[in-house]
């Protein structure tokens, strides 16, 4: 390039510069401040924040060392033959630099954790400012949303909440405004993204599609001149079928990308849960209804439990309140009513879905997806309303509330960063005998390689090497996969007297290895000082039905019945409880827990001891053929 050309670039990026607001720059500043507190923090860990046993971060670890292992990402991480228990785009991203860099997994999720803080940021202003076209209310809804205790982004479900649903509203209030072409196949682009990133965020994002188009396409043509309302019969039948025909772009474009994951759940499924599913929540009562009802109102409308929060509640209701006495509304205020209505719907939903069709889609997950991202953004908008009754000293309020924020935010994630036990976790190494084992597996073993053990430690076995599992914690599945069947094919391997049965199953199963450590009776139950059994953590269970029981008899594996959640995670008045039947080991033995005919399959090859005493062993899985 000559020196005309560079002169050229030069006035160019001047011009560009020139046409920033203060509060771009201000964005900027905020970004570089995140950036410094986020890479403080994250260079801490030499874990992950999140406890090793059926931690959520973990399982995500598992994700994507899968997909660095050279994994399908549309399939399991964890379960052959099975559909992602977490949607695949977070794995797929947060692998990308340790493939190209040839990273370890913890490197690759710390340095995408930086790079999606910076695009959920970004994105939200952008979508605040274009959408509000007010930048300082942009900077008090991004404070409001995106505060810095909520990064950094290990997991599919926070990646969807910070960047994958606020770029989809940001896809639809564009097409809202051009209403052409290009704007539906950008909107249907990130419709069908988030179809890949949560399963409840994308049930939201369908519910924000449905409640918008119906807008779109009938309610916009009800006007109201005076005090009557009438119906613009002439413009909506112009108008119709250039809108339905956008609508359908971005539905097909949406749909056909959101396929590569619901293709099985719709057809295959019908999107039929199986028989005491973990993710089965109870709110047939009308009393656990109207506490759920008040849990949301309480969370929104009456939350003053710290100044931050506080802050933003107030604003909130001011912005909610102020909406319905506008005298004119633009397209603007028309969204957020939209998406006001909408989050009220999904956050509600059960009123109407309990009594008609005897279910509910996650309701606490559905308020977490729509209520949040809406409370912000109509909190910038109450901001605005406040500071509009200070006339000329409008900016200093703004800039007030900004400070107030901001100063608040940054107090929460230093008490977070000080205080909170799974930070001060990620803090210290891994366990010298999961770090071992974690470099033998993946040093000797194939990403689709099967290992047999307890719920917990299949648990931290995947987490850490994306390796397959027979079992492993419920709530870490597809949800439409029948881990019962597992639980009880899983029984009969490790503690059955039938040697024929062992066999087949270790056959049909593929397994390739059993995983043993000192923790296996730990993770399955308690016991007191005396040596009695106090209470359980997550051992094999399995549906009390008479089937079942027979089958456990017939094998010679020892239970207890209880009434109770099947998973030591997902607990509370709106889960569904079981008549569950609990399996023992065959014997108490903390280095053989399983039955001895087990150990004519097994072959030795890796063991790791700390002061002498053996704690980890791997065994291949050999003589099934």
């Amino acid at each position: 390039m000559g020196e005309g050309g560079n002169n050229l670039f030069i006035d160019k990026i001047k011009a560009f510069l020139k046409k920033l607001a203060w509060q771009d720059c201000a964005f900027v500043g905020l970004l570089i401040l995140y950036l410094v507190f986020q890479i403080n923090l994250i260079s801490s860990f030499k874990q992950l924040p999140s406890p090793i046993y059926g931690g959520d971060y973990y399982y995500s670890m598992g994700t994507v060392q899968h997909v660095m292992s050279g994994g399908n990402p549309f399939a399991s991480s964890n379960v052959l033959g099975s559909e992602p228990g977490y949607l695949p785009s977070y794995a797929i991203l947060a692998a990308v630099p340790g493939i190209l860099f040839s990273l370890s997994v913890l490197a690759s999720m710390k340095i995408f954790a930086i790079i999606e803080m910076i695009a959920a940021l970004v994105v939200f202003y952008l979508f605040a400012s274009y959408l509000l076209k007010n930048k300082s209310l942009a900077l008090i809804s991004v404070l409001a949303y995106l505060p810095l205790i909520s990064f950094p982004v290990f997991k599919y479900m926070n990646l969807t909440y910070t960047l994958m649903l606020p770029a989809f509203l940001f896809s639809l209030f564009y097409f809202f405004n051009k209403r052409n072409l290009v704007s539906a196949i950008i909107a249907g682009i990130l419709f069908g993204i988030v179809g890949l990133s949560h399963t409840v965020g994308f049930v939201v994002a369908v519910l924000f599609f449905l409640t918008f188009s119906l807008y779109f396409l009938v309610l916009e043509h009800l006007q109201k001149e005076g005090k009557k309302w009438f119906f613009e019969k002439k413009l909506f039948s112009q108008a119709f079928l250039k809108k339905l025909k956008l609508l359908i772009i971005i539905g097909l474009i949406g749909s056909a990308i959101a396929m590569l994951f619901w293709f099985k759940p719709i057809f295959v499924y019908h999107a039929q849960l199986p028989a005491a599913s973990v993710h089965m929540h109870d709110l047939s009562s009308s009393a656990i209804q109207l506490s759920t009802i008040w849990q949301t109102f309480k969370l929104f409308f009456f939350n003053f439990s710290d100044i931050f929060t506080g802050i933003v509640t107030f604003l909130f209701i001011i912005g909610f309140v102020s909406i319905f006495f506008l005298k004119k509304y633009d397209l603007s205020k028309k969204f957020l009513i939209i998406i006001l209505i909408t989050a009220f719907i999904a956050s509600f939903h059960f009123i109407i879905s309990e009594p008609l069709l005897g279910m509910n889609v996650f309701p606490d997950q559905m308020r977490y997806f729509s209520f949040n991202s809406v409370c912000a953004l109509f909190a910038a908008f109450g901001a605005g309303v406040i500071s509009g009754f200070a006339k000329k000293y409008k900016i200093y309020v703004l800039m007030t509330l900004m400070i107030l924020l901001l100063a608040f935010n940054i107090q929460a994630f230093i008490s977070y960063s000080n205080t909170d036990k799974w930070v001060s976790a990620g803090r210290t190494p891994l366990s010298l005998n999961l770090a071992e084992m974690r470099g033998w597996v993946l040093k000797n073993t194939a990403v689709n390689d099967v290992f047999l053990s307890t719920n917990e430690l299949s648990f931290a076995l995947n987490s850490l090497t994306g390796r397959k599992e027979v079992i492993g914690r419920r709530a870490h599945n597809s949800m439409f996969l029948d881990t019962n069947k597992k639980q009880v094919d899983a029984a009969i391997m490790l503690y059955s007297n039938d040697t024929e049965e062992r066999k087949r199953l270790l056959k049909e199963y593929s397994v390739d290895y059993l995983y043993w450590d000192y923790y296996w009776i730990q993770s399955d139950y308690y016991f007191d000082d005396s040596g009695k059994l106090s209470s359980w953590f997550d051992p094999i269970i399995l549906l009390d039905t008479p089937e079942y029981e027979a089958l456990m008899t017939k094998h010679n594996i020892s239970f207890f019945k209880q009434h109770t959640w099947v998973d030591p995670a997902v607990k509370g008045p709106d889960m569904a409880q079981f008549d569950l039947l609990f399996i023992l080991p065959y014997q108490f033995n903390l280095t053989h827990p399983w039955h001895p005919d087990l150990d004519n399959y097994l072959e030795e090859v890796w063991t790791y001891a700390q002061g002498g005493v053996l704690v980890s062993r791997i065994y291949k899985i050999v003589n099934t053929s």
